[in-house]
C-alpha cells in the first residue's frame, strides 16, 4: 500500500527541515500551474497566437524543463544543492518578472530560460528530501513531496485565474517573480545552514532488551516501501 497521510506527518515530525524542499518545489509547480492558465492568454491578448502558435510557445518552455534535468542532477552533484537552488530560484523569478514587461517584444528566449531555470529546481530539491530522511521513512517523505508539489500546481490555475481577472497578464507574471523570491531566497538562505545539520540522536533500546539482541518482527510501515539504498 502506499503511505498514508499519518506516515507523511512522522517522516516531517521526524525531519522537519524537509519542508524546506518541499516548498521550493510546491513554489515552482504553484507557477508553472499559474503560467499554464495566464500565458495562452497572454499570448492571445498581445500577439494574437493561434492555437499552433501557443502550442509552440508553451514547448519551448517545457521541453527544456524535461531535457535539462539530467544535466542539473549532475550539477547539484558536483557543486551542491543549494547553488542551484539559489541560482534557480532567483533566475526563475527574474524571468516571470521579465515576461510580464516584455509586451509585444520577443519572449521565446524568455520561455527556453524559464524551461532551463525550472530544472535546475526540481532535481536540488528531490536530492535534498532523499537525502535528508532516515532510509525507513524515505518512503513517506518522497510521497510528501510529491504531495506538496501536486497541491501547488492544483492550486496554480485557480490562482492565475483569479490573476487575470483582477490583476491582468504582466501583474500576474509579477506576482509569480514575487512568490518565488518570497519562498525561494530566505528557504535557500536558511537552508545552507540546516544542510549539514546532524541527524536525530538515536533511540536507546527498550527497557530489557540489550544493546546487542535482534531487533523484533515488527518493522515500520515505511521498510516495505524503501526506493533504494541510502
Amino acid at each position: 500500500s502506499r503511505p498514508r497521510l499519518a506516515e507523511i506527518g512522522r517522516a516531517l515530525a521526524a525531519r522537519p527541515r524537509l519542508l524546506l524542499p518541499w516548498a521550493i518545489y510546491a513554489m515552482e509547480r504553484f507557477t508553472v500551474g499559474l503560467f499554464v492558465v495566464v500565458f495562452p492568454l497572454w499570448l492571445l491578448e498581445q500577439h494574437g497566437a493561434d492555437p499552433t502558435a501557443r502550442g509552440r510557445a508553451l514547448a519551448a518552455f517545457l521541453l527544456p524543463f524535461a531535457f535539462l534535468q539530467l544535466g542539473t542532477y549532475r550539477l547539484a552533484r558536483r557543486f551542491g544543492p543549494f547553488v542551484l537552488l539559489g541560482l534557480g530560484c532567483a533566475g526563475y523569478a527574474a524571468a516571470f518578472a521579465l515576461l510580464g514587461r516584455v509586451g509585444a517584444g520577443p519572449y521565446y528566449p524568455i520561455l527556453i530560460a524559464l524551461g532551463a531555470l525550472a530544472a535546475l529546481i526540481f532535481p536540488p530539491t528531490l536530492a535534498l528530501t532523499a537525502e535528508w530522511t532516515a532510509p525507513e521513512t524515505r518512503a513517506s517523505a518522497l510521497a510528501g513531496f510529491n504531495v506538496a508539489g501536486s497541491l501547488g500546481f492544483a492550486l496554480g490555475p485557480v490562482a492565475g485565474a483569479w490573476a487575470h481577472r483582477s490583476l491582468g497578464e504582466g501583474q500576474s507574471f509579477t506576482a509569480a517573480f514575487d512568490l518565488g523570491m518570497l519562498v525561494g531566497s530566505p528557504i535557500v538562505g536558511h537552508g545552507r545552514h540546516l544542510q549539514d545539520a546532524p541527524p536525530p540522536a538515536p533511540q536507546l533500546p527498550a527497557v530489557g532488551q540489550g544493546a546487542g539482541a535482534a531487533p523484533g518482527p515488527h518493522r515500520h510501515a515505511d521498510d516495505r516501501h524503501a526506493l533504494g539504498p541510502g
